[in-house]
Protein backbone atom coordinates (compact mmCIF):
# COMPACT_ATOMS: atom_id res chain seq x y z
CA UNK A 1 0.00 0.00 0.00
CA UNK A 2 2.54 2.80 0.79
CA UNK A 3 4.31 1.77 -2.44
CA UNK A 4 1.33 2.55 -4.37
CA UNK A 5 0.81 5.73 -2.59
CA UNK A 6 4.80 6.47 -3.47
CA UNK A 7 3.85 6.00 -6.75
CA UNK A 8 1.27 7.85 -6.99
CA UNK A 9 3.22 11.25 -5.34
CA UNK A 10 6.09 10.58 -7.64
CA UNK A 11 3.79 10.61 -10.40
CA UNK A 12 1.91 13.90 -9.45
CA UNK A 13 5.12 15.28 -9.04
CA UNK A 14 6.41 14.46 -12.58
CA UNK A 15 3.00 15.53 -13.99
CA UNK A 16 3.18 18.67 -11.91
CA UNK A 17 6.78 19.80 -12.86
CA UNK A 18 5.59 18.84 -16.70
CA UNK A 19 3.48 21.56 -16.69
CA UNK A 20 5.24 24.04 -14.33
CA UNK A 21 8.32 24.60 -17.41
CA UNK A 22 10.89 26.90 -16.15
CA UNK A 23 13.76 28.16 -17.93
CA UNK A 24 17.01 29.38 -16.09
CA UNK A 25 20.32 30.68 -17.57
CA UNK A 26 23.51 32.47 -17.00
CA UNK A 27 25.47 34.49 -19.80
CA UNK A 28 28.91 36.14 -18.88
CA UNK A 29 30.23 36.20 -22.25
CA UNK A 30 31.19 39.86 -22.44
CA UNK A 31 30.00 40.12 -26.82
CA UNK A 32 26.37 38.43 -25.95
CA UNK A 33 25.10 39.98 -22.75
CA UNK A 34 21.30 39.60 -23.74
CA UNK A 35 19.02 42.85 -23.22
CA UNK A 36 15.81 41.52 -24.42
CA UNK A 37 13.47 38.54 -24.61
CA UNK A 38 11.42 38.19 -27.65
CA UNK A 39 8.83 35.26 -26.99
CA UNK A 40 7.28 33.71 -29.68
CA UNK A 41 4.71 31.43 -28.31
CA UNK A 42 3.85 29.14 -30.77
CA UNK A 43 7.36 28.55 -31.93
CA UNK A 44 8.75 27.88 -28.22
CA UNK A 45 5.94 25.34 -27.28
CA UNK A 46 7.43 23.11 -30.58
CA UNK A 47 10.85 23.85 -30.15
CA UNK A 48 12.20 25.02 -27.07
CA UNK A 49 13.85 28.18 -28.50
CA UNK A 50 13.12 31.55 -28.13
CA UNK A 51 15.01 34.86 -29.34
CA UNK A 52 17.08 37.39 -27.29
CA UNK A 53 18.60 40.95 -28.22
CA UNK A 54 22.38 40.91 -27.39
CA UNK A 55 23.34 44.33 -26.52
CA UNK A 56 25.65 45.47 -23.61
CA UNK A 57 25.03 48.21 -21.35
CA UNK A 58 27.17 50.82 -23.75
CA UNK A 59 25.70 49.57 -26.81
CA UNK A 60 29.05 48.35 -28.45
CA UNK A 61 27.02 45.86 -30.49
CA UNK A 62 23.33 45.14 -31.15
CA UNK A 63 22.31 41.95 -32.46
CA UNK A 64 19.31 39.22 -32.21
CA UNK A 65 19.50 35.53 -31.85
CA UNK A 66 17.83 32.82 -31.78
CA UNK A 67 18.48 31.01 -28.03
CA UNK A 68 18.03 27.46 -27.82
CA UNK A 69 16.82 26.86 -24.45
CA UNK A 70 17.37 23.15 -24.04
CA UNK A 71 20.78 22.83 -25.03
CA UNK A 72 21.24 26.78 -23.64
CA UNK A 73 23.51 27.55 -26.74
CA UNK A 74 22.78 30.61 -29.14
CA UNK A 75 21.56 28.53 -32.47
CA UNK A 76 22.21 31.10 -34.72
CA UNK A 77 22.70 35.47 -35.65
CA UNK A 78 18.47 36.44 -36.71
CA UNK A 79 20.80 40.32 -37.42
CA UNK A 80 23.34 42.11 -36.40
CA UNK A 81 23.50 46.52 -36.65
CA UNK A 82 26.60 47.63 -38.21
CA UNK A 83 28.36 50.40 -35.62
CA UNK A 84 26.66 52.96 -34.63
CA UNK A 85 23.52 51.41 -35.00
CA UNK A 86 21.43 49.54 -32.25
CA UNK A 87 17.78 47.48 -32.03
CA UNK A 88 15.30 49.73 -30.33
CA UNK A 89 11.46 48.32 -30.52
CA UNK A 90 10.01 44.62 -30.78
CA UNK A 91 6.88 43.07 -30.80
CA UNK A 92 6.15 39.59 -31.35
CA UNK A 93 3.63 36.87 -32.43
CA UNK A 94 3.05 32.91 -32.23
CA UNK A 95 5.61 32.80 -35.60
CA UNK A 96 7.24 35.72 -36.22
CA UNK A 97 8.49 38.98 -34.68
CA UNK A 98 9.13 42.70 -35.74
CA UNK A 99 11.88 45.06 -34.35
CA UNK A 100 13.48 48.38 -35.27
CA UNK A 101 16.54 49.91 -35.71
CA UNK A 102 18.00 53.26 -34.89
CA UNK A 103 20.81 55.13 -35.64
CA UNK A 104 22.71 55.51 -32.19
CA UNK A 105 22.63 59.84 -30.95
CA UNK A 106 26.34 60.94 -30.22
CA UNK A 107 27.58 64.10 -28.41
CA UNK A 108 28.35 65.45 -32.24
CA UNK A 109 25.24 64.42 -33.81
CA UNK A 110 21.60 65.87 -32.70
CA UNK A 111 19.76 64.43 -35.56
CA UNK A 112 18.72 61.13 -34.32
CA UNK A 113 16.74 58.53 -36.79
CA UNK A 114 15.02 55.76 -37.02
CA UNK A 115 16.37 53.75 -39.78
CA UNK A 116 14.79 50.32 -40.91
CA UNK A 117 12.07 47.56 -39.97
CA UNK A 118 12.27 44.40 -40.19
CA UNK A 119 10.08 41.18 -40.10
CA UNK A 120 11.98 37.48 -38.97
CA UNK A 121 9.26 34.49 -40.06
CA UNK A 122 10.09 31.81 -37.95
CA UNK A 123 8.73 28.85 -40.02
CA UNK A 124 10.77 30.68 -42.82
CA UNK A 125 13.64 31.47 -41.21
CA UNK A 126 13.97 34.94 -43.18
CA UNK A 127 14.02 38.46 -42.56
CA UNK A 128 12.59 41.38 -44.31
CA UNK A 129 13.01 44.83 -44.38
CA UNK A 130 9.34 46.45 -44.43
CA UNK A 131 9.36 50.21 -44.65
CA UNK A 132 10.48 51.80 -48.13
CA UNK A 133 11.26 55.13 -46.38
CA UNK A 134 13.26 55.49 -42.99
CA UNK A 135 10.81 55.07 -40.32
CA UNK A 136 11.55 58.57 -38.86
CA UNK A 137 13.79 61.45 -39.57
CA UNK A 138 13.80 65.20 -37.93
CA UNK A 139 15.90 67.67 -37.27
CA UNK A 140 15.39 68.86 -33.62
CA UNK A 141 17.16 66.65 -32.39
CA UNK A 142 14.52 64.25 -30.26
CA UNK A 143 14.06 60.81 -31.07
CA UNK A 144 10.12 59.50 -32.61
CA UNK A 145 8.75 56.42 -31.41
CA UNK A 146 7.67 54.11 -34.30
CA UNK A 147 5.73 51.32 -32.18
CA UNK A 148 5.79 48.25 -34.32
CA UNK A 149 2.93 46.02 -33.00
CA UNK A 150 2.40 42.58 -34.89
CA UNK A 151 -0.43 40.11 -34.71
CA UNK A 152 -1.10 36.96 -37.36
CA UNK A 153 -2.18 39.39 -40.02
CA UNK A 154 -1.15 42.46 -39.90
CA UNK A 155 3.04 44.52 -38.95
CA UNK A 156 1.40 48.11 -38.01
CA UNK A 157 3.89 51.20 -37.34
CA UNK A 158 4.34 54.81 -37.06
CA UNK A 159 5.98 57.02 -39.60
CA UNK A 160 6.08 61.05 -38.87
CA UNK A 161 6.55 63.08 -41.73
CA UNK A 162 7.75 66.49 -40.41
CA UNK A 163 7.53 68.11 -43.52
CA UNK A 164 3.61 68.14 -43.68
CA UNK A 165 3.71 68.03 -39.82
CA UNK A 166 1.57 64.75 -39.58
CA UNK A 167 1.84 61.01 -38.14
CA UNK A 168 0.76 58.30 -40.17
CA UNK A 169 0.04 54.52 -39.51
CA UNK A 170 1.36 52.22 -41.70
CA UNK A 171 -0.44 48.40 -42.08
CA UNK A 172 1.94 46.02 -43.42
CA UNK A 173 0.03 42.67 -44.89
CA UNK A 174 1.75 39.84 -43.74
CA UNK A 175 -0.18 37.25 -46.29
CA UNK A 176 0.28 39.56 -49.48
CA UNK A 177 3.01 41.74 -48.07
CA UNK A 178 2.53 44.92 -49.25
CA UNK A 179 1.97 48.07 -46.89
CA UNK A 180 -0.90 50.89 -46.88
CA UNK A 181 -1.59 54.12 -44.52
CA UNK A 182 -4.95 53.65 -42.60
CA UNK A 183 -4.65 55.99 -40.16
CA UNK A 184 -3.11 59.77 -40.82
CA UNK A 185 -3.31 62.74 -38.04
CA UNK A 186 -2.19 66.11 -37.57
CA UNK A 187 0.68 67.33 -35.39
CA UNK A 188 -0.56 68.30 -32.42
CA UNK A 189 0.73 71.92 -30.62
CA UNK A 190 3.22 69.97 -28.43
CA UNK A 191 3.45 66.53 -29.75
CA UNK A 192 3.09 64.67 -32.93
CA UNK A 193 -0.36 63.72 -33.85
CA UNK A 194 0.67 59.75 -32.60
CA UNK A 195 2.85 58.46 -29.86
CA UNK A 196 2.11 54.71 -29.54
CA UNK A 197 0.39 51.81 -30.65
CA UNK A 198 -0.92 48.45 -29.31
CA UNK A 199 -2.70 45.14 -31.22
CA UNK A 200 -4.91 43.15 -29.36
CA UNK A 201 -6.07 40.45 -31.44
CA UNK A 202 -7.82 42.58 -34.96
CA UNK A 203 -8.27 45.94 -32.61
CA UNK A 204 -5.65 48.46 -32.49
CA UNK A 205 -5.12 51.22 -30.07
CA UNK A 206 -3.83 54.41 -30.84
CA UNK A 207 -3.72 58.20 -29.44
CA UNK A 208 -4.72 61.42 -30.81
CA UNK A 209 -6.08 64.75 -30.08
CA UNK A 210 -9.45 66.27 -31.01
CA UNK A 211 -10.19 69.85 -32.58
CA UNK A 212 -9.81 71.12 -28.81
CA UNK A 213 -6.26 70.15 -28.21
CA UNK A 214 -7.76 67.62 -25.94
CA UNK A 215 -5.97 63.65 -25.86
CA UNK A 216 -8.63 60.53 -26.64
CA UNK A 217 -7.45 57.26 -27.44
CA UNK A 218 -8.96 55.12 -31.04
CA UNK A 219 -10.10 51.93 -31.12
CA UNK A 220 -9.68 51.35 -34.66
CA UNK A 221 -10.68 47.71 -36.18
CA UNK A 222 -8.20 46.40 -38.45
CA UNK A 223 -10.45 44.00 -40.47
CA UNK A 224 -13.27 46.77 -41.27
CA UNK A 225 -10.16 49.37 -41.70
CA UNK A 226 -12.61 51.73 -39.38
CA UNK A 227 -12.40 53.31 -36.11
CA UNK A 228 -15.19 51.61 -33.45
CA UNK A 229 -14.44 53.88 -30.37
CA UNK A 230 -12.75 57.07 -29.82
CA UNK A 231 -12.61 57.35 -26.18
CA UNK A 232 -11.33 60.56 -24.11
CA UNK A 233 -8.49 60.31 -22.48
CA UNK A 234 -7.22 61.96 -18.75
CA UNK A 235 -8.17 65.50 -18.69
CA UNK A 236 -4.88 66.22 -17.86
CA UNK A 237 -2.30 63.87 -19.96
CA UNK A 238 -0.23 65.54 -22.62
CA UNK A 239 1.80 62.69 -23.77
CA UNK A 240 1.18 58.99 -23.64
CA UNK A 241 4.06 56.88 -24.10
CA UNK A 242 2.57 53.48 -23.97
CA UNK A 243 -0.43 51.44 -24.06
CA UNK A 244 -2.18 48.26 -23.86
CA UNK A 245 -5.87 46.68 -24.16
CA UNK A 246 -7.42 43.62 -23.60
CA UNK A 247 -10.46 43.08 -25.21
CA UNK A 248 -11.92 40.33 -22.89
CA UNK A 249 -11.66 42.69 -20.03
CA UNK A 250 -12.77 46.19 -21.83
CA UNK A 251 -9.36 47.86 -20.09
CA UNK A 252 -6.81 49.83 -21.53
CA UNK A 253 -3.73 50.71 -19.18
CA UNK A 254 -1.76 53.97 -20.69
CA UNK A 255 1.53 54.81 -19.85
CA UNK A 256 1.39 58.77 -20.22
CA UNK A 257 2.39 62.48 -19.01
CA UNK A 258 0.46 64.52 -16.74
CA UNK A 259 0.45 68.33 -16.74
CA UNK A 260 -0.51 67.53 -13.04
CA UNK A 261 0.43 64.37 -11.45
CA UNK A 262 3.90 63.72 -13.61
CA UNK A 263 4.69 60.40 -15.70
CA UNK A 264 2.01 58.18 -14.21
CA UNK A 265 -0.01 54.76 -15.33
CA UNK A 266 -4.13 55.59 -15.52
CA UNK A 267 -6.68 52.56 -16.70
CA UNK A 268 -10.01 53.33 -18.81
CA UNK A 269 -13.28 51.11 -19.22
CA UNK A 270 -13.53 50.65 -22.61
CA UNK A 271 -17.05 50.45 -22.40
CA UNK A 272 -17.72 53.28 -19.74
CA UNK A 273 -15.28 55.54 -21.13
CA UNK A 274 -14.33 55.75 -17.01
CA UNK A 275 -10.21 56.29 -16.23
CA UNK A 276 -8.62 55.52 -12.83
CA UNK A 277 -4.98 56.63 -11.82
CA UNK A 278 -2.77 53.67 -10.85
CA UNK A 279 0.86 54.82 -10.29
CA UNK A 280 2.53 57.56 -10.29
CA UNK A 281 6.32 58.72 -11.15
CA UNK A 282 8.91 60.66 -9.86
CA UNK A 283 10.61 63.23 -11.83
CA UNK A 284 13.73 60.56 -12.50
CA UNK A 285 11.66 57.93 -12.58
CA UNK A 286 10.67 55.97 -16.35
CA UNK A 287 9.50 53.15 -18.04
CA UNK A 288 12.46 51.48 -19.72
CA UNK A 289 12.04 51.96 -23.54
CA UNK A 290 8.22 52.57 -22.97
CA UNK A 291 7.69 48.48 -22.59
CA UNK A 292 4.76 47.16 -20.93
CA UNK A 293 2.82 44.39 -21.28
CA UNK A 294 -0.95 43.52 -19.63
CA UNK A 295 -2.95 40.77 -19.34
CA UNK A 296 -6.22 42.09 -18.59
CA UNK A 297 -5.38 41.69 -14.69
CA UNK A 298 -1.26 42.78 -14.31
CA UNK A 299 0.71 44.89 -15.88
CA UNK A 300 4.22 44.07 -15.59
CA UNK A 301 7.03 46.85 -17.32
CA UNK A 302 10.90 47.64 -15.94
CA UNK A 303 12.03 50.97 -14.10
CA UNK A 304 14.49 52.90 -15.09
CA UNK A 305 16.23 55.47 -12.84
CA UNK A 306 18.32 58.28 -12.81
CA UNK A 307 20.02 58.27 -9.79
CA UNK A 308 23.33 58.29 -8.37
CA UNK A 309 25.40 55.06 -7.41
CA UNK A 310 25.30 51.06 -8.47
CA UNK A 311 23.90 50.96 -12.08
CA UNK A 312 21.78 47.52 -10.99
CA UNK A 313 20.03 49.68 -8.87
CA UNK A 314 18.91 52.12 -11.21
CA UNK A 315 16.43 49.05 -12.85
CA UNK A 316 13.74 46.43 -10.84
CA UNK A 317 10.73 45.09 -12.99
CA UNK A 318 7.24 45.83 -11.38
CA UNK A 319 3.85 43.95 -11.67
CA UNK A 320 0.33 45.80 -10.83
CA UNK A 321 -2.35 44.01 -10.30
CA UNK A 322 -5.87 45.53 -11.20
CA UNK A 323 -7.52 43.34 -8.47
CA UNK A 324 -6.02 44.38 -5.49
CA UNK A 325 -4.57 48.01 -6.72
CA UNK A 326 -1.25 46.62 -5.17
CA UNK A 327 2.23 45.80 -6.90
CA UNK A 328 5.07 44.04 -6.02
CA UNK A 329 9.02 44.63 -7.30
CA UNK A 330 11.63 42.75 -8.89
CA UNK A 331 14.97 44.86 -8.30
CA UNK A 332 18.31 44.71 -10.42
CA UNK A 333 15.81 43.49 -13.41
CA UNK A 334 17.08 44.87 -16.68
CA UNK A 335 14.13 43.21 -18.55
CA UNK A 336 10.97 41.70 -18.24
CA UNK A 337 7.73 40.36 -20.35
CA UNK A 338 4.83 38.36 -20.19
CA UNK A 339 1.97 36.56 -22.19
CA UNK A 340 -1.04 34.81 -20.73
CA UNK A 341 1.42 31.49 -20.67
CA UNK A 342 4.34 32.74 -19.57
CA UNK A 343 6.63 35.35 -17.65
CA UNK A 344 10.20 36.30 -18.21
CA UNK A 345 13.23 38.38 -16.67
CA UNK A 346 16.79 39.61 -17.56
CA UNK A 347 18.57 39.99 -14.00
CA UNK A 348 21.77 42.11 -13.40
CA UNK A 349 23.90 39.52 -11.19
CA UNK A 350 24.32 41.07 -7.90
CA UNK A 351 27.78 40.52 -7.79
CA UNK A 352 29.43 41.38 -11.25
CA UNK A 353 26.32 43.58 -11.89
CA UNK A 354 25.94 44.27 -15.71
CA UNK A 355 28.84 42.03 -16.52
CA UNK A 356 26.15 38.83 -15.92
CA UNK A 357 23.15 38.56 -17.02
CA UNK A 358 20.65 35.72 -15.21
CA UNK A 359 17.53 34.91 -17.75
CA UNK A 360 14.40 33.52 -15.72
CA UNK A 361 11.21 32.90 -17.99
CA UNK A 362 8.33 30.97 -15.68
CA UNK A 363 4.75 29.21 -17.07
CA UNK A 364 2.51 31.38 -14.97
Amino acid sequence: MKKRVLFVLISILICCSAFAKEISAVFEDKDNLPDGIIFCNEYYEETNNIFLKLQNYTSDYSKIVEYDTTNSEIKNIIYSCEKGFAIRDFSSADYGFVFSVIELRYANDVKPRFSDLYYFDCNSKTLTTINELPISKNDDGDLYPCCPCINDNYIVYLHHDFDKKKSQIIAYDLKSKTSKTIVSEKFSKNTTGITFLNICNDSLIYNTFNNKNEAEIKLYDLNSKKIIKSIKALSTSSVHYAGCYDEEAKTIVLYAQSSRYGDLIYKIDSETGRNTKLVGFRDYTVIKNDQMYFDGQRIMYTIQRDISGNIVDHYYAEVYNLNSYQSIQRFHTANCFFTKEWMGTLDYDDEKGINKIHLKINSR
